[in-house]
């Protein structure tokens, strides 16, 4: 975190993503400044996303989830889940067939099966149904595989905003530079609004000089687009971005006997 008194002035930026200059989707839009901002010789730009409101408008299940589930019983089969909200036990009875039986443990939140024909059988990993290698069905009547793990399909946690050209020297988990410089909570139910307010006031040092656009993104963990091909569902989301300008320590512009003052001080802190 940068001190306050270091800061010359500052200049905040409101986006609309309805008012992008450039769509690639619903969330990665791009917008054009047409006043750029710049920085004098001996400032640094720094930055924060000051708030955010983002539609909880995307699905639980959706392209970015591995939604095929492929088994073999008495036949190989496949079931496709249509992109959509669902809970564990609707997912199970979407998964029933007449060769397979799936049912779910609130509980546990594990998904557990069994052969509805009296056939052997087997089911491919599906991270939805937390399996993580092939399980084998008995044929034995009413013998029930309980899945490996627990099921994952209650959707993402957080929304991780990228701004794709502005240099930043935030690090992920493997320690190279990334261009995430927020980390929002879905802290609303489907159908709410994310109201997010940045309490933190952390500024991040920028690499860059000149702002002509910002090139943005909403992406999960996984760096997937947010709600993957669906998007938003053709909802809007708003940014308020702060820039302040702050002192460059190393780029200092004096002269006269302040100069010399501070040639003097950096020669007497080499002796």
């Amino acid at each position: 975190m940068l001190i306050n008194n270091n800061m010359s002035s500052s200049i905040k930026v409101y986006l609309e993503s309805k008012k992008a200059y450039s769509t690639f989707n619903e969330v990665h839009k791009k917008f054009k400044l047409l006043n750029p901002i710049s920085i004098k010789q001996n400032e640094k730009i720094v930055m924060n996303v000051l708030d955010a409101e983002i539609p909880v408008s995307f699905y639980n299940i959706n392209s970015n989830n591995s939604r095929t589930i492929s088994y073999n019983v008495g036949g190989a089969l496949s079931q496709a889940i249509a992109v959509g909200n669902y809970s564990g036990e609707a997912l199970a009875t979407l998964i029933t067939t007449n060769s397979l039986f799936c049912s779910y443990n609130e509980l546990t939140n594990k998904f557990s099966f069994k052969s509805s024909n009296s056939t052997a059988g087997t089911i491919e990993a599906n991270e939805i149904l937390g399996i993580t290698a092939q399980i084998t069905l008995n044929a034995t009547a009413g013998a029930v595989v309980e899945a490996q793990q627990q099921g994952k399909f209650s959707g993402i946690n957080n929304i991780f905003v990228k701004i794709r050209n502005l240099g930043t020297h935030n690090i992920d988990s493997q320690g190279q530079h990334t261009d995430i410089v927020a980390k929002i909570p879905v802290s609303e139910n489907f159908g709410g609004v994310i109201n997010y307010l940045d309490h933190h006031n952390v500024f991040q040092a920028l690499t860059i000089r000149e702002i002509h656009t910002l090139d943005i993104e909403l992406v999960d963990r996984d760096e997937n687009y947010i709600g993957g091909d669906g998007g938003l569902g053709g909802l809007e989301w708003n940014l308020t971005l702060l820039f302040s300008f702050v002192r460059d320590e190393n780029n200092f512009n004096i002269s006269g006997k302040a100069l010399i003052d501070k040639l003097n001080k950096l020669m007497d802190n080499k002796q």
